[in-house]
């Protein structure tokens, strides 16, 4: 199981990064501490904690953090999803993959449940616990959701581009590269 999902605290010393992205997992990354921004896909979001990140395989994403970060770093494998029996926990998933970042309220029970989660052997606890966290995240009140504006915003775009041709491409990259995005985060954003 430990192959399928990873958690762990957030490395402090991990303050700037180079444009990188991971083509195996879906990253969740939650900052209790910390300023400064994290660029996910051409998106600059400040680190405004406590935040939640997410970060889709094949996003390009990089950090520049201004201060000693405080958090927690949840990978998750195909492979865990696929294992997983629960659909509740693969509609919040999915939920939650269409999103960037949320600005959260203050809430100590989401570092109890990622403390939870490095601890945890067992998978259906793990799945248990995923559940809880993510329908924790999504059901606390955000100060503001970061990203769904600009999600509408894409597909208003991607409508305007597909109407303003008879000669319709069946390429998924050449939409994503008229519209600054990628392949992978266009398909996201139309689900």
């Amino acid at each position: 199981m430990k192959e399928l999902i990873k958690v762990s605290p957030f490395r402090k010393d991990i303050r700037k990064t180079e444009p990188h992205k991971h083509n195996s997992y879906f990253e969740i990354i939650y900052l209790s501490q910390g300023s400064g921004t994290h660029t996910i896909d051409y998106t600059q979001f400040p680190i405004i904690p406590p935040t939640v990140f997410f970060v889709r395989k094949e996003q390009v994403h990089h950090w520049d953090i201004d201060s000693v970060p405080e958090g927690y770093v949840l990978l998750l494998k195909k492979g865990f999803v696929d294992r997983s029996l629960d659909r509740s926990l693969k509609r919040i998933l999915s939920q939650v993959s269409a999103l960037s970042c949320l600005h959260l309220e203050q809430n100590n029970s989401i570092s109890i449940l990622f403390q939870l989660l490095i601890d945890e052997k067992d998978f259906s606890v793990t799945e248990g616990i995923l559940k809880a966290l993510l329908a924790k995240i999504i059901s606390i009140p955000a100060s503001f959701p970061v990203n769904k504006h600009k999600t509408n915003n894409t597909i208003l775009l991607f409508r305007e581009l597909l109407n303003e041709t008879d000669d319709l491409k069946n390429n998924v990259a050449y939409y994503a590269g008229q519209l600054n995005t990628t392949p992978q985060n266009l398909n996201a954003i139309c689900r």
